[in-house]
């Protein structure tokens, strides 16, 4: 997109040709960001696919959170035909760079959590509650080939691509199978899909909500297990458990919902499994396919998440032998590429 394509769009939200633009680097995603500054004023344009789907259920699931309370970006101006977003700019301040650069202890780092728990379960109960409100979440549901499809993923780009593992996929696949049927008869709400600290920003001292256009109606130790198994950022066993029984006691004392504490952690351990495994697929596949080589150094976090809930569950041992396998085969590679690295230098 050039210059005067993005002025032709400011004109709607009354900035001016002389309006700073600056491209805003992301993550994994297709779309480009820009960043419209004008004196005190400041926006994000979107620039979409063609051919992306999520287009309009961006929009659609940004008006429906909007009216169930969620701070999500205010949209200003769309463009429909050339799939351009012209929204409120939330800034920088992601949770993740929140909990490394301002959180100092503990304490800190445990009320930001409970304030992003508060707005994830009005988002999931009050969402679920309205979810036939959003027409594109009526039928859209998080079911089992969605499970599976998340693990096919992980088993053809970790395993087999990143890793280089040959494998007997019948090994895992009945696992896999048994993982997804431990899931999918869950109850289902709204559920965000990617609700991880790099979606999540704080303006204004609020909790604030992007990357929503995959939502679907969901389990709710999904959302969860992305918020606590989170690959950008390493959350201790004691402090997870005691923010998974803050989550259960909140569902009960503001929405009278009532989850027996034993059933619900083991379901988020399952529901960790199954998103550690989405997460690595996802980090190989921008690494490798995308050539975003940064998702790299998130791998081995995931891979530890996911390593220490099989070791916790024992239900899982065809799979747990394939990540101890996939685990060496990191630290080779990795002892290879610093190496290299280090006589590049020298």
């Amino acid at each position: 997109m050039n210059i005067k394509q993005i002025q032709e769009i400011l004109k709607f939200s009354g900035f001016s040709h002389e309006a700073q633009i600056q491209e805003i680097l992301t993550g994994g995603s297709n779309r480009k960001f820009y960043r419209i500054k004008e004196n005190k004023n400041s926006a994000v344009l979107i620039q979409n696919n063609p051919h992306d789907s999520d287009f309009a259920q961006y929009i659609e699931i940004a008006d429906f959170l909007k009216g169930v309370g969620i701070g999500v970006p205010e949209i200003y101006h769309v463009d429909r035909k050339k799939k351009l977003i012209l929204e409120e700019d939330l800034g920088d301040l992601t949770l993740e760079k929140h909990l490394k650069n301002t959180c100092k202890d503990d304490s800190q780092i445990t009320t930001i959590y409970k304030q992003v728990i508060d707005t994830l379960i009005l988002m999931q109960i009050t969402g679920g509650k309205k979810i036939n409100q959003c027409k594109c979440l009526k039928e859209k549901i998080f079911d089992y080939n969605t499970f599976r499809f998340e693990t096919k993923y992980f088993t053809e780009y970790f395993l087999e691509m990143y890793c280089g593992l040959k494998i007997n996929k019948s090994d895992i696949e009945d696992e896999f199978h048994k993982l997804a049927m431990k899931l999918v008869s869950e109850p289902l709400y709204f559920m965000h899909r990617d609700f991880q600290s790099q979606n999540i920003l704080i303006k204004d001292k609020k909790i604030r909500i992007i990357d929503f256009q995959s939502a679907y109606q969901g389990l709710l130790a999904y959302d969860l297990a992305s918020l606590l198994k989170d690959a950008y950022i390493s959350i201790e066993d004691e402090l997870q458990n005691k923010l998974i029984d803050y989550y259960l006691d909140s569902l009960n004392k503001y929405y009278k919902i009532n989850i027996n504490p034993h059933k619900f952690h083991k379901t988020f351990l399952y529901a960790g499994l199954q998103r550690n495994t989405q997460a690595l697929g996802a980090f190989s596949f921008l690494s490798l396919m995308r050539h975003k080589l940064q998702f790299k150094q998130y791998i081995p976090q995931a891979l530890k998440y996911l390593c220490t809930t099989l070791n916790k569950t024992h239900e899982f041992p065809k799979l747990t032998k394939v990540v101890t396998e996939s685990i060496k085969k990191n630290l080779t590679s990795n002892q290879r590429y610093s190496k290299r690295t280090k006589k590049e230098e020298e």
